[in-house]
């Protein structure tokens, strides 16, 4: 477990900042770009690796030969991480990073909903890489390899190489993997930096790491381990180099949008309206004359080529229904007529706006309350858009649209109007009515977006709206956070048949993942020996961070006095 916590960074950081470390990228989008094409660099060797059958010689020659470059550029590393711009997000990080591994500590199963079998699909689709199962291999019964884009996988399969198949370890990736959707987030946080201030930078950024911490929508979908939040972080990361390619005039980073946009894709194909997204703001710039065809071509050709990394092997080996038809968007959607499409989409908007308490009716005597709880309160959390941003922070992002609009910069209202075409567009592709809602299958973007806009708002909010949002996070902790985590500490050490006393705090459909993991003899984070010590060893390390994060508070603020 240490071991990957050291060479984790180096590994997503060190190959793409080789490239970049010379650009005139501001630090922070520096530090976030290094980031983005170091995954992409390690996608495509591995996937190149995976197709030669090199196996764990791969991971070991890779690792080699980066601990060279590290050494050869240390003087650079030192300077760049002395960087106040750099040491701010990277202290929050950590101790947010902390924050999760300390929560997975507590795991002994993945529960919530109606969740079930993606973190044991996402598992064997790692090992398909890993282990070269075959190549018509069907993952949990259900779905072959091309139903699920691969870089989340095919980055497990690497990472898991000098550990074996274990069940733990792979979980332990899977958060750091999940993790980096903060960086995304600061990325967008300093979009919204007209000029550089370092107190006010450091102070945003701890009210986001908080906001982070206890948001139960994106805690979920870090610690569950699937390819949602890596998947935002890439999108988050596309728009924040469009605005920064706006805001500078520089073409090229725009580049940099696109090609984060296609790696977003062959992550998740819920990336798919975020790219209609990023093409509308280019689309309203050749409209005023700011942007020629030329540019665009360019920009296609990146995320084509990102792209073609992954469609050409799954062509090649799957040919063209077996690429498109086994997505289960596709699958679902060409069984409904042209009117049963358009009922279920304005059937999904509604459920995913209007929380499911209001428009659906509760049956509390089928099920035991303890249970039912936390079910009733993760579904609103997981697919309400509303519920996803905070129980209450919805109501200051709607209040600061409504001010923007009012003044009308066509920035702001460009801004606004693409953000209400993704967010239809991304309900609309859903290809069955949820009555629960479909927030989180393409939402969760705008929700961690939105989580942002408010960090950054929150030192200018008056009085009212920060108690507001301060209740709400209050409420969000206790009833999405810690009422998740210790239902899913709720023992499961023998087989648990769907009895009524069972189904009072599971649904029954995750008493077929817990059976699961028995049966098969999973191995969680929370199962590994020395378990309780590692929490201790955790919350000694958080104590430590937050001091040291403390300690530059501090130090910036006698500077700022002086």
């Amino acid at each position: 477990m240490i071991s990957m916590l050291v060479v984790f960074p180096v590994f997503l950081f060190v190959p793409g900042f080789l490239i970049i470390r010379k650009s005139s990228l501001p630090e922070p989008f520096k530090l976030v770009f290094s980031i983005n094409l170091s995954g992409l660099l390690i996608y495509l060797c591995s996937f190149i690796f995976y197709i030669l059958r090199f196996g764990l010689r791969s991971y070991f020659i890779t690792l080699l030969s980066l601990v060279i470059a590290v050494f050869s550029v240390r003087k650079e590393l030192i300077k760049f991480f002395s960087q106040p711009s750099i040491k701010i997000p990277v202290k929050h990080y950590i101790f947010f990073l902390l924050w999760l591994l300390m929560l997975s500590m507590t795991i002994k199963h993945f529960s919530g909903g109606k969740w079930s079998g993606d973190w044991e699909e996402h598992y064997q689709r790692s090992l398909f890489f890993k282990d070269f199962w075959p190549i018509n291999t069907v993952f949990i019964g259900d779905w072959l390899l091309p139903a699920r884009p691969p870089l989340y996988n095919i980055l497990s399969a690497f990472f898991m190489e000098p550990a074996g198949d274990s069940f733990a370890y792979y979980q332990l990736i899977s958060v750091l993997l999940n993790s980096l959707v903060f960086f995304g987030a600061y990325a967008i946080l300093m979009c919204f930096m007209e000029e550089t201030d370092d107190y006010r930078t450091c102070l945003s950024v701890t009210i986001l790491t908080v906001l982070f911490c206890l948001n139960p929508s994106i805690i979920q979908n870090i610690t569950y381990p699937w390819t949602k939040s890596l998947t935002n972080f890439f999108i988050l990361s596309s728009f924040a180099f469009s605005f920064l390619a706006i805001r500078k005039k520089e073409n090229n980073l725009h580049m940099a949008s696109y090609g984060n946009m296609g790696i977003a894709l062959i992550t998740h194909y819920s990336s798919g309206p975020y790219l209609l997204g990023l093409c509308l703001i280019d689309f309203s710039r050749i409209l005023k004359k700011r942007l020629t065809i030329k540019a665009i071509v360019h920009r296609g050709l990146v995320l084509l080529l990102i792209m073609s990394s992954w469609f050409s092997f799954s062509l090649i080996h799957y040919g063209i229904k077996g690429t498109v038809g086994t997505n289960s968007t596709v699958a679902e959607t060409s069984k409904l007529s042209l009117k049963d499409n358009v009922e279920k989409v304005y059937k999904n908007i509604v459920s995913s706006f209007v929380p499911y308490f209001i428009h659906y009716r509760i049956r509390w005597s089928l099920v035991h309350k303890i249970g039912f709880l936390r079910d009733y309160t993760f579904f609103a959390y997981q697919a309400n858009i509303l519920f996803m941003i905070g129980s209450t922070a919805w109501v200051a992002v709607l209040w600061s649209l409504i001010s923007k609009l009012r003044k009308r910069f066509d920035e702001d209202v460009l801004i606004i109007s693409v953000l209400s075409f993704i967010l239809i567009t991304a309900i609309a592709v859903h290809g069955t009515y949820d009555k629960y809602g479909v927030a989180h299958i393409c939402l969760q973007p705008v929700a961690v977006l939105c989580v942002t806009f408010v960090a950054y708002n929150m030192i200018d909010y008056n009085i009212f709206l920060k108690i507001i949002i301060i209740i709400g996070v209050f409420i969000d902790a206790m009833f999405g956070v810690f009422s998740h985590f210790i239902i899913q500490n709720y023992g499961c050490n023998n087989a648990m048949p769907k009895t009524s006393d069972n189904q009072t705090i599971f649904m029954p459909n995750i008493l077929d993942g817990i059976n699961d993991k028995i049966s098969r003899g999973y191995t969680f984070l929370s199962d590994t020996e020395y378990a309780s010590f590692i929490v201790f060893v955790l919350i000694l390390s958080s104590a430590f961070i937050a001091y040291s994060i403390y300690k530059m508070y501090h130090q910036m603020f006698c500077t700022k006095a002086g």
